[in-house]
C-alpha cells in the first residue's frame, strides 16, 4: 500500500466442522482487508527517495533562523502499524515561532498544509481537529513512503 494501514477482519474465526460423514472438516477463519490511513493516493515505496522541491518564503522558517523540517521516523511507522492512527505523530526539527495550541500553516511540494501545535517536537494526530485532521493525514501518509527522510518547509 506504500504506507501505515489498518487491518479490517470480517468473517468467523477458524474452526473444525463436523462432515457429513463426521469426518473433521477445517473451515478458514478471518478475511483481512487493509486500509491506508491516508486520504490521499498512496505512493508504493520504490527505495528510491526524489527530493523534496523545497519553497522558501524567507529566513522567517524558523525563530532560531534554521529552515523548519519535518520528517515521519520508521519507528512511528511501525508503531502506527501496531498501534493505529492515534500513534501518528510528524516530528519537527527546528522551531516555529508558533505557541502552542496555534494552528501553523506551511507548504511542501506546493502543497498548503495546516497542523496544530501542541508540542515542541512533534505534531500528533490526537492534537488535530476536524479543520486540520485531513491535511495532517494527507500530509503523514506522503511523509511515511520515505520515513526518516527530513522535508524543510516555509511557513
Amino acid at each position: 500500500m506504500g504506507g501505515p494501514c489498518k487491518s479490517t477482519s470480517y468473517g468467523e474465526p477458524a474452526r473444525i466442522v463436523t462432515g457429513s460423514k463426521g469426518q473433521a472438516i477445517p473451515v478458514e477463519g478471518y478475511i483481512w482487508s487493509a486500509t491506508p490511513y491516508s486520504r490521499g493516493p498512496s505512493i508504493p515505496v520504490t527505495g528510491v527517495h526524489s527530493p523534496t522541491k523545497v519553497i522558501r518564503r524567507s529566513r522567517e522558517l524558523s525563530s532560531a533562523g534554521k529552515p523548519l523540517c519535518i520528517r515521519v521516523t520508521q519507528k512511528v511507522v511501525d508503531q502506527v502499524n501496531r498501534q493505529g492512527p492515534s500513534a501518528q505523530q510528524i516530528a519537527i526539527t527546528g522551531h516555529t515561532a508558533a505557541r502552542l495550541g496555534e494552528i501553523v500553516t506551511f507548504r511542501l511540494n506546493e502543497s498548503e498544509h495546516k497542523l496544530i501545535k501542541r508540542d515542541t517536537h512533534a505534531f500528533w494526530w490526537s492534537h488535530q481537529s476536524s479543520e486540520t485532521l485531513p491535511s495532517f493525514e494527507e500530509l503523514f501518509g506522503m511523509l511515511a513512503d520515505a520515513p526518516d527522510t527530513p522535508h524543510e518547509v516555509a511557513i
